[in-house]
């Protein structure tokens, strides 16, 4: 393989990998297509069914994005 067609090649892969984390977070932040919204994923994820478990789930989604609290 010659000097410049490896450098080529290592630059494709360096692109694509770059990315990679933009999905993830892009995702993560339900920007994504068919992503639940926070508020979904925290009640269904803890199986909040009382009326005071969803008020709590609303209070950690407007902390959140508040800046309050880390996603």
């Amino acid at each position: 393989m010659t000097q410049g067609r490896r450098v080529w090649l290592k630059r494709v892969a360096l692109g694509a990998l770059a990315c990679v984390p933009l999905r993830g977070l892009l995702a993560q932040q339900g920007q994504g297509r068919g992503v639940a919204s926070l508020s979904e994923q925290l009640t269904k994820g803890l199986r909040a069914v009382t009326p005071d478990q969803q008020q709590f789930v609303q209070v950690v989604v407007l902390n959140v994005d508040q800046g309050n609290l880390p996603r």
